[in-house]
């Protein structure tokens, strides 16, 4: 039995995940039914130490894909499905879900409409099978040469999928169709955590099963990459394929990825695809320490033709605990144990890849970001920005005991004009500045009820500093001046 933390960050602290991959829903089954399962399983999980979620991922393949009406179809039953879970899990927060699209949210009948068959001669092979031009494709059906020639028509083959988000996320996020734009950032700085979202269908169509990330894209989130480590967030990130196949296949991503993400701080990856549950070792470069660990989910809610050989319907619940030096992370399977597939799934204790093992346990190493470099890049940053609202809000994230965040937070609160925040952040003064402060807020907010609280708080009342001493004295005359007594 996994041992129950509290919710939130800090000292054993835990974060929970649920992770759902390629839904792959058939017309004859239900999300009503899905849903309750969910609902049920967290009441069983729940019960023997597993956190109810915080956050949940959905790591691509939302649809099963078919004709135009087919896929509003799907995406608009998909949309009220996943609205459910965020209402039921997340409290209504979207920010804290986290989707990106898989192969089948990749439209055929698109990227088939923005091809033409070219002639095989021996130069055309050649370079398709030099890889020196991306946009030919061999078809097999055929046994001849495609060229993507309509390259715009191409992007659109992303397109459902991109509405379908862009309605999901009104306000929060946006799905761009040119590929170099393809990521999203989620930062939930409650949790510590920040999440990287990448399209792994990158020249992914009809005739090229394969999966990639556009590596333009990828050099884009490094940057912002360096920006949330630095702040102190653990990095993961989201993709839909896996990284490894059987000999004759092609449909997964190239694993060389992997580097560079390790390369960027991010420690643990998400993805779907394979349709079973599994951990794979972790992915280390040879020329460093650096490390990333991938967790696969299998289908959620695939029908039988959609699930490997003896292997049911599948998802994951991880658990992040947050120490001092490391991260405690468990990785719970869920499976449905129905002997036959059955439209409402009966979820229990899972499988690990072909273990026995529903359970995995790890400790990832863990060193935050020094409180001076977090303090130092959060100034740069505010002063780039000439934000310092966003500023404040960063540094409520860091150690409040800490004297350098309380001078830094308490300047850019003065300089906000913040004094309401500054008497709920600063009531108890550890500094004759700081009180100072405080009585001064509770002055300029004209609040006679907040001034009496201030000039009793404990530190100010027997401070022995001339200048507290004078300022409460001046607010004490001023409050009994208004016939509000003060001591």
């Amino acid at each position: 039995m996994t041992r129950r933390l509290k919710k939130g960050m800090g000292k054993n602290s835990i974060v929970s995940i649920m992770h759902i991959s390629d839904l792959h829903k058939s017309p004859q089954d239900s999300y009503e039914s899905l849903f309750r399962s969910l609902i049920d399983d967290c009441d069983i999980y729940s019960a023997n130490g597993i956190n109810k979620p915080d956050i949940v991922v959905v790591s691509g393949d939302l649809i099963k894909g078919g004709s135009t009406n087919e896929i509003v179809t799907q995406y608009s039953e998909v949309k009220d499905f996943l609205e459910k879970i965020v209402e039921y899990f997340l409290e209504g927060k979207k920010e804290h879900i986290v989707i990106v699209p898989g192969n089948h949210d990749v439209n055929w009948n698109i990227s088939k409409a923005s091809m033409q068959k070219i002639s095989n001669t021996k130069e055309n092979i050649d370079i398709f099978r030099s890889g020196i031009i991306s946009t030919f494709r061999w078809s097999w059906e055929d046994l001849s040469l495609y060229e993507i020639n309509d390259a715009k028509l191409y992007m659109e083959r992303i397109q459902s999928f991109a509405a379908f988000y862009n309605d999901f996320y009104t306000g929060i996020q946006t799905y761009p169709l040119e590929p170099k734009e393809q990521y999203q950032v989620f930062d939930l700085p409650d949790y510590g955590i920040t999440f990287f979202a990448y399209n792994s269908c990158f020249e992914n169509d009809n005739l090229n099963l394969a999966g990639s990330i556009n590596p333009v894209c990828f050099s884009l989130s490094s940057t912002l990459a360096d920006k949330y480590h630095n702040l102190g967030r653990l990095l993961i990130a989201v993709w839909h394929h896996g990284i490894t196949g059987l000999p004759n296949e092609t449909n997964y991503m190239d694993k060389q990825i992997l580097e560079r993400m390790s390369d960027k701080h991010i420690k643990i990856g998400l993805f779907g695809h394979t349709h079973t549950c599994n951990v794979l070792n972790e992915y280390k470069s040879i020329f460093s320490d650096d490390k990333i660990l991938l967790l696969g989910a299998g289908t959620v809610y695939g029908d039988r033709s959609s699930l490997p050989y003896r292997t049911g319907r599948q998802y994951n619940i991880i658990q992040l605990a947050f120490n001092d030096d490391n991260i405690e992370l468990s990785f719970h399977s869920r499976e449905d144990r129905s002997t036959e597939i059955y439209p409402i799934p009966v979820w229990g204790d899972g499988r690990i890849g072909i273990s026995s093992q529903s359970e995995w346990c790890t400790t990832l190493p863990w060193q935050k970001t020094e409180i001076s470099k977090q303090i130092n890049f959060i100034m740069t940053e505010a002063e780039q920005k000439q934000d310092r609202a966003w500023g404040i809000q960063q540094l409520l994230k860091l150690d409040l005991n800490n004297t350098s965040v309380r001078s830094i937070l308490l300047e850019y609160l003065l300089e906000e004009k913040e004094y309401k925040k500054i008497c709920e952040i600063f009531h108890s003064p550890v500094s004759n500045d700081e009180a100072i402060y405080l009585m001064e807020s509770a002055e300029m907010m004209a609040d006679l009820d907040m001034m009496k609280k201030m000039i009793n708080v404990e530190y100010i009342k027997e401070n022995a500093d001339s200048a507290v001493k004078e300022k409460r004295q001046m607010i004490s005359l001023f409050l009994r001046s208004k016939g509000y007594g003060a001591n």
